[in-house]
């Protein structure tokens, strides 16, 4: 008889040995009594731990037989920040990991590995960008910031890219206006009701992101009074968005915003 979750070891090891004699001394009167659940029997069973950014780190450094000295050599960091890191006592930055990335020459899923437990978003698959340049695509983080975009999308709406954010750039530039024309007051109240759902996901915490944004759009009435209204619907999902681009051509097309399982939203734009 062995406790709930006992395995016994390999026969012929020196731990087999010392499993018989336990289960000698388990099985006795005395053992039975030693053994109940809440005393510790048998060998130590230690716990299963996830990685964090840190440990994961140093794991990969480990792999490669690189120290922190080197791994700070390689990644222009000092082995103070690497050994800060690896004790998760600092944060790590997108180019921090960038950093360490090309250093220790991550393979694609290592990468995405420690971008996910760095809370950074997944770099889109190499094939995505060959596949959908053709297409007005970008692909943000719950603040509307992009992390991705295609070609196509930084020709049909001048000014917006990676790195930019959507209702910075619908709300402050004026190129927005020119492009979208009559459905530009549309697509504002649209990306307010995405902006105030995906706040609302935080529930009672607002991110910092959040706090940023609306300090900056405080004084900007456009984006004030549909904050403002008391009308709560759901972002639409899909609507019509005639475009007027730079050569003077108009196009019909449809905007579809799309929420990806990750946290992210897509933003695109078909004929």
């Amino acid at each position: 008889m062995f406790p709930v979750g006992y395995f016994p070891p390999a026969e012929g090891s020196s731990a087999s040995h010392n499993s018989k004699e336990a289960t000698k001394h388990y099985e006795s009167q005395e053992g039975i009594q030693n053994c109940l659940p809440h005393n510790s029997c048998f060998f130590e069973v230690h716990p299963l731990k996830a990685h964090t950014t840190g440990s994961l780190i140093r794991a990969l450094r480990t792999k490669r037989g690189v120290t922190q000295r080197e791994l700070g050599d390689l990644a222009a960091l000092a082995p103070a920040t690497i050994k800060a890191l690896e004790s998760n006592k600092r944060r790590a930055t997108e180019a921090v990991i960038d950093a360490i990335t090309q250093a220790l020459t991550l393979t694609s899923g290592e990468e995405s590995y420690l971008r996910s437990l760095s809370e950074l978003p997944r770099r889109p698959t190499s094939t995505l960008p060959a596949i959908s340049d053709r297409h007005a695509i970008a692909v943000t983080r719950s603040s509307l910031t992009a992390t991705f975009a295609t070609k196509a999308i930084e020709e049909l709406l001048p000014g917006f890219g990676v790195g930019q954010n959507f209702v910075i750039w619908v709300f402050e530039r004026s190129e927005s206006k020119e492009v979208l024309g009559e459905s530009w007051a549309a697509v504002a109240t649209l990306v307010v009701d995405l902006v105030r759902w995906r706040i609302a996901t935080y529930g009672r915490k607002m991110p910092r992101w959040a706090h940023t944004l609306l300090n900056r759009m405080k004084g900007n009435p456009a984006f004030r009074s549909r904050w403002e209204r008391d009308t709560y619907a759901e972002p639409a999902q899909s609507l019509r968005t005639p475009i007027t681009l730079p050569d003077g051509r108009r196009l019909n097309m449809t905007m579809l915003v799309l929420e990806l399982e990750s946290g992210h939203i897509a933003l695109a734009w078909l004929p």
